[in-house]
């Protein structure tokens, strides 16, 4: 059976132009999504890398394609001078301060069906559960 892991980062913040939501950028296939909160934000990206990875996949094209060096310029900033804590720490931290968060996700496709197509990983996940979010994420704060 072929399988395979993405390993990759979102990058989460609160939009500043519009209250109550939040973005997610997931670096490594650069693709942005909006939630009305910092989970449904993630929940939101996964979905949607989700959907550029199983068509390059289906495709036979490589998945990744890398967000802008400036977005990886931050994540290198928040994995030097954050702080762990948990989603929910950085929304309450984000009601007083600018938070963004740093957030690891992983992503497992396995080849379905006679004609070899790629599809979510459900076997070993509840159904549409096809991300682990790590428990603690790391956290910046900036003034």
């Amino acid at each position: 059976m072929d399988r395979r892991t993405y390993t990759c980062w979102a990058i989460i913040e609160p939009a500043d132009d519009v209250p109550d939501t939040w973005t997610a950028h997931c670096l490594e296939f650069d693709v942005v999504s909006v939630g009305n909160s910092a989970e449904h934000a993630v929940d939101m990206v996964v979905e949607a890398a989700a959907i550029v990875i199983e068509e390059a996949l289906n495709d036979g094209r490589d998945p990744i394609c890398p967000a802008p060096r400036e977005c990886w310029e931050m994540l290198e900033r928040i994995q030097t001078y954050g702080k762990d804590g948990t989603i929910q720490d950085a929304v309450e931290l984000a009601k007083r301060q600018k938070v963004v968060l740093a957030v690891p996700l992983k992503l497992t496709f396995t080849k379905i069906g006679a004609d070899r197509e790629m599809g979510f990983d459900t076997a070993f996940h509840p159904p549409r559960s096809y991300v682990a979010v790590a428990n603690t994420v790391t956290v910046s704060m900036t003034c």
